[in-house]
């Protein structure tokens, strides 16, 4: 359903709205991947808030704001929207930290922010009350797409909703509301297929292939091609979170998978988590040498590829030769 009006004042959601992604959970993956003894750290700083967190975060990990995977089809309308002769005051209210809501305002042409700081983490009804102050009684549009955005589509004259999870759209039609939706997204096979690696993750059926021809039982080489599928997966999102400011320059790459943060950052880093300890422990329970070249085959994983750490062709061959190895162990 489309809102037909909109007020003078548009406040756009930050995370999963005018970029996909969370940019918070991002800088928590790239902190971690970099130190993960920093868990520690961030442990300690969660005693004290999420925003203090964030605030923690963003002083320890850049963000490029011009290099962010933005949706390209919301911001369309809203240049529509710009184009207009009333055009409406563009605010971007979001629950990330401020640093990060005032460069990407900067590098979008916002005309204001509201944003999350040291003590305050601006979302659900912190921000509706903060639109409100700054309102003063005037009505204004907002656009977000997660359900703890619901409070402040309460207090909204306009709603839009962008690329929605946990079914916020349906809930907004079952209570009466108008709103504009815009969903670029592909489906969830695709996008969880990019973010854990796409092609490469054949590199399991290699190592399989080779267990079962060399004479191991069929439990046996599906078991280490599971081991090795997880293990391929987490190191493909390792990758994926270092190599991210590449990956987003590159003409193709920065249109799928983590890059374009097509799943969520944060659930991507406990899946990635969760995956390399299962795969470690399976391939370890067929055999200590063959858990030590699959951790091997996860490590190369995370090396290879984009900033080209070694050459091509020792990424091409590298690989395949340690999955053939770990299946051979098998024998």
């Amino acid at each position: 359903m489309e809102s037909n009006s909109e007020p003078d004042a548009f406040y756009v959601d930050l995370d999963g709205t005018l970029v996909h992604g969370d940019t918070s959970a991002e800088t928590l993956a790239r902190y971690l991947l970099g130190n993960p003894l920093g868990l520690i750290q961030v442990l300690g700083w969660w005693r004290h808030g999420r925003a203090r967190v964030k605030h923690e975060l963003v002083a320890r990990v850049d963000v490029d704001a011009a290099n962010l995977p933005y949706n390209r089809p919301f911001m369309a309308r809203v240049q529509q929207l710009l184009g207009r002769p009333e055009r409406p005051e563009l605010i971007l209210a979001s629950g990330a930290h401020e640093r990060i809501v005032e460069a990407v305002a900067n590098h979008c042409g916002y005309d204001a922010v509201l944003a999350s700081d040291a003590s305050v983490n601006r979302i659900g009804d912190a921000k509706l009350e903060a639109i409100r102050l700054r309102q003063a009684g005037r009505p204004f549009a907002y656009a977000g797409n997660a359900p703890v955005d619901m409070r402040v589509y309460a207090g909204a004259e306009s709603c839009w909703v962008v690329n929605p999870v946990a079914g916020i759209d349906a809930r907004l039609a079952r209570a009466g509301r108008d709103f504009t939706l815009i969903d670029d997204r592909r489906g969830a096979p695709a996008r969880w297929w990019a973010s854990l690696g796409g092609p490469s993750l054949l590199l399991a059926l290699v190592g399989a292939w080779a267990a079962w021809s060399g004479g191991a039982g069929v439990g046996m080489a599906l078991a280490l091609g599971f081991g090795l599928l997880m293990l391929v997966a987490a190191g493909n999102i390792a990758r994926g979170f270092r190599d991210l400011d590449v990956d987003r320059r590159h003409p193709l790459r920065r249109e799928t998978g983590i890059a374009n943060a097509e799943v969520h950052p944060g659930l991507l880093l406990g899946v990635g988590g969760s995956l390399a300890l299962a795969g470690t422990v399976l391939t370890f329970s067929l055999g200590v040498a063959t858990g030590a070249v699959g951790l091997a085959l996860g490590a190369a994983t995370t090396l290879a590829g984009t900033h080209r750490r070694w050459p091509w062709w020792l990424s091409a061959t590298l690989r395949p030769a340690l999955a053939l190895l770990a299946g051979g162990l098998l024998l």
